[in-house]
């Protein structure tokens, strides 16, 4: 199904802007690990909810493998949490994978949106899904695992920034 001409360009705008929410979002919670020693950082609530660097980390991956997917790149590995070993290195890797995101979301066309992207996941099960779906999951996932991220450092620090989508709406800057 193909957009109308006044669509298109109004989903390529949406997405736009809910990658750079994303990027705006997670620039706060790098702000807030700032206060973070690495041993906090790294501590397992015990919780079965693990460390903010196994959510972070979690974030991250799989907005790597994901773009890793959609561009068909040979090897796909998903980042294990040890891969994460202090915030520096997580915080280059998150901005690394921003980058290329970035790159990726300004390449495409409307028609690109709709094209199916063939994929498989970790279990090696093969799948074919529309790239907007694929771009949603993306943003929706790192969403979820926001709000998990934000439970554990006001279990560790007490005051997680505030992530919020209408916080992003108000003031993107």
């Amino acid at each position: 199904m193909q957009p109308s001409k006044e669509q298109g360009p109004q989903m390529i705008k949406t997405i736009e802007k809910l990658f750079n929410y994303h990027e705006w979002a997670m620039n706060a919670i790098f702000s807030s690990l700032q206060n973070f020693t690495e041993e906090e950082f790294t501590r397992d609530l015990g919780d079965g909810c693990g460390s903010v660097r196994d959510k972070v980390g979690h974030i991250i991956a799989a907005d790597k493998i994901w773009l890793d997917r959609i561009q068909k790149r040979a090897e796909l590995i998903f980042l294990p949490p040890s891969y994460f070993s202090s915030i520096s290195i997580t915080k280059n890797l998150k901005e690394e994978t921003k980058t290329n995101w970035k790159s990726y979301i300004a390449s495409l066309q409307v028609a690109d949106y709709y094209r199916d992207i063939s994929y498989q996941n970790m279990k090696g099960e093969s799948f074919e899904t529309p790239l907007r779906e694929i771009l949603l999951h993306v943003l929706n996932h790192a969403t979820y695992h926001r709000g998990q991220v934000a439970s554990l450092i006001r279990r560790i620090k007490g005051s997680p920034p505030v992530t919020d989508f209408i916080q992003f709406a108000r003031n993107p800057n």
